[in-house]
């Protein structure tokens, strides 16, 4: 008897999207300089268009604020150039900053360093107003088959 793809969805895992804690730089950090937040890379099928971030949820709630802007570009010892689209994205109800992330120009084995700038708004605490922060982050991205 044939089954459809419906019986085997039980099975399946879901897929998600490579997305990295923010954390703190200085204790989720590691690998090569610079260091990327979670020590790790992101791996990549060669040819996908896939949106790749980084969940700042942890951060802003230890923290306050509120993610006002988000940029993502390469990073300057990047040993390759990404194809990078849409790097403005901010996902509210998350609290993750996305970027679209092409590789169908790129070969098995290219590395990218990735860097996502941020702006959190300031906020009322404490009878004192905090400014707007700047904060960045690195994620490694390797090419894969």
């Amino acid at each position: 008897m044939l089954q459809t793809s419906a019986a085997f969805a039980g099975a399946q895992q879901a897929c998600r999207r490579p997305v990295v804690p923010a954390c703190d730089p200085t204790i989720a950090s590691g690998g090569v300089n610079p260091p990327s937040v979670d020590g790790q890379i992101v791996l990549i099928k060669a040819g996908d268009v896939i949106d790749v971030g980084l969940d700042w949820s942890d951060w802003l709630e230890g923290n306050g604020g509120k993610l006002a802007s988000s940029a993502w570009a390469k990073h300057s010892a990047s040993p390759k150039t990404p194809t990078l689209t849409d790097g403005t994205l901010i996902d509210d109800a998350s609290k993750q900053t996305l970027v679209i992330v092409d590789t169908s120009e790129a070969a098995v084995g290219d590395v990218y360093y990735l860097e996502n700038t941020v702006s959190v708004e300031g906020i009322a605490a404490g009878g004192f107003t905090m400014p707007t922060r700047t904060l960045k982050r690195v994620l490694h991205v390797k090419v894969v088959l």
